[in-house]
């Protein structure tokens, strides 16, 4: 009989343990199955993260070339014909002195004038594409006098105000446009010497603009001018 009892005590001690086994083994499953839910939410969370990270850097890099996008100004005759006294005083003697040697003349500015860059390269590159790319045998911009050195930064949009290749370059210490003309302080202003052989017009505070030199190797943005059309030079 005792031994009827322990046996039957042992039974009931296992049934009792097989009932929390069966008990506890389905928690487990519905752990694991939450655990993997869980885990493909994250992942598709992430993916999504993922995806609008690189939609925001497209749209910033797009943004970004937005900005190097050239506008025409609506009329140059505007910024010439802007009164006086807007024009800094430093620079109302350059324009007098200008006014006896050079007429200013809208027609032919906007004729030679040919177009900012929206991408930097070093000067003889940047040469050969204005060459390339500009009709009737193009070139890196003159502009020789102060009006034609503020119609070129007129062109920039650019909000940290680059420097631009122009076609001007220092020659047995001498500086010479790509005309083969000899730059003259007296119309041109004077060049900030910065030990490059190399010329770049850059715009300051304002209208202001100043000439500097610069490394022909060190990469720039770029103005292309036209030759002009003139009795000597038919243009097609």
């Amino acid at each position: 009989m005792e031994f009827f009892l322990i046996r039957q005590n042992t039974l009931a001690q296992l049934n009792e343990q097989a009932a929390k086994i069966e008990g506890v083994e389905p928690e487990k499953e519905n752990a694991h199955n939450l655990t993997v839910r869980a885990q493909s939410l994250l992942d598709e969370a992430q993916k999504k993260l993922d995806e609008k990270i690189a939609a925001d850097e497209k749209a910033a890099r797009v943004e970004a070339k937005l900005l190097e996008i050239k506008v025409v100004p609506e009329s140059v005759a505007a910024l010439a014909q802007a009164p006086q006294q807007e024009i800094p005083q430093d620079d109302q003697d350059v324009l007098k002195r200008q006014e006896d040697a050079t007429e200013v003349d809208i027609g032919k500015l906007q004729e030679k004038l040919g177009q900012d860059s929206t991408l930097t390269a070093i000067k003889t590159v940047a040469n050969t594409i204005c060459h390339n790319t500009q009709a009737a045998n193009g070139s890196l911009g003159q502009p020789k006098t102060q009006l034609q050195q503020r119609t070129v930064i007129q062109f920039n949009t650019n909000p940290a105000k680059p420097p631009f290749f122009i076609g001007l370059t220092r020659q047995s210490g001498n500086w010479i446009w790509a005309d083969g003309s000899y730059y003259d302080a007296n119309v041109s202003g004077d060049i900030i010497d910065k030990g490059g052989d190399c010329a770049v017009v850059q715009q300051q505070s304002g209208f202001n603009v100043n000439i500097m030199s610069q490394s022909c190797t060190t990469a720039a943005y770029y103005t292309c001018q036209t030759r002009p059309c003139t009795t000597d030079f038919y243009c097609v």
